[in-house]
């Protein structure tokens, strides 16, 4: 083979590799843009394999799209408080163990330094304004997607189904976000077919429902979801109308005297320790 012949087959083999590396170069800064709940458009990576969640019920949306292998940081409440009331983190012992990327809870805080030690390809917000959306997204250069569930603790609303389409869309999950809205829509139908046309039901009350942390037995809400889906009245609903958090008196709770007294989980620890301190003071 000839030294011109030689010098050609280089050149083809040198122009095939560098088009190679920027093919390469291309896939892996190829960006694309979705709307979050508040219509903000926002640019992300083609493949979002690192992600944090910030705000009330944003890991919980994740989890509900199977998508724990991708969280790379979790809020403190994750760690300190605990997993019950919360079946998520039951389910996923395994996230109490990631990194803290900020304070939960209902008003939290994440910590810049922090998320940005996680190197995160996307970060979840829920309920975020725009201003405070736009802002984690400048300080910490990682694009911000807004997430929303509507009224707290209803099944079923458009902008809870809205928000899983969007983490489906951005984490490349589109079918199982359509298998989990699917799952609500019959569920709910099932749950609504079987009590529909039951009459005589027993009076019931709802009581240590969490409302911005854990609550006593005082703490219920009117027209509470659960019991909605099962076309079931609380108490309660005979005096307040709308979904709403109330917070009644012991007084109240004995005259209304309902047959059945369900306790929500998030609050059962704080009132198992109530009761403990009276059977100890009646037993002194």
């Amino acid at each position: 083979m000839n030294n011109k012949a030689i010098l050609i087959i280089s050149i083809l083999l040198i122009s095939s590799l560098a088009l190679a590396g920027c093919m390469n170069e291309n896939k892996v800064g190829e960006k694309r843009v979705i709307k979050d709940i508040l219509g903000r458009e926002v640019e992300i990576p083609k493949e979002v394999n690192r992600i944090v969640c910030i705000g009330p019920g944003c890991l919980r949306l994740i989890v509900y799209l199977n998508a724990t292998d991708k969280v790379v940081g979790v809020e403190s409440s994750e760690k300190l408080w605990t997993p019950y009331g919360r079946p998520y983190r039951l389910a996923h012992p395994e996230l109490a163990n990631l990194p803290i990327i900020g304070q939960g809870g209902p008003s939290p805080k994440p910590n810049i330094e922090k998320i940005i030690e996680v190197h995160p390809n996307v970060i979840f917000y829920t309920f975020a304004t725009k201003d405070a959306a736009d802002e984690l997204q400048k300080k910490t250069g990682i694009p911000v997607v807004v997430l929303d569930y509507g009224v707290l603790g209803t099944f079923k609303n458009d902008k809870l189904y809205q928000s899983i389409r969007i983490a489906g869309k951005v984490l490349n999950k589109e079918d199982r976000a359509e298998e989990v809205i699917n799952f609500i829509d019959k569920t709910l139908e099932d749950l609504n077919k079987r009590t529909m046309d039951i009459n005589n039901k027993p009076s019931v009350y709802v009581g240590g429902v969490g409302y911005k942390g854990m609550r006593g037995i005082e703490s219920t809400f009117s027209n509470f979801p659960p019991l909605m889906a099962i076309n079931t009245k609380s108490v309660v609903d005979n005096e307040v109308s709308g979904y709403k958090w109330v917070s009644i008196s012991k007084e109240k709770l004995l005259e209304w005297n309902p047959d059945y007294i369900f306790i929500d989980e998030g609050g059962f620890l704080l009132i198992k320790k109530i009761i403990k301190k009276i059977q100890i003071s009646i037993n002194l």
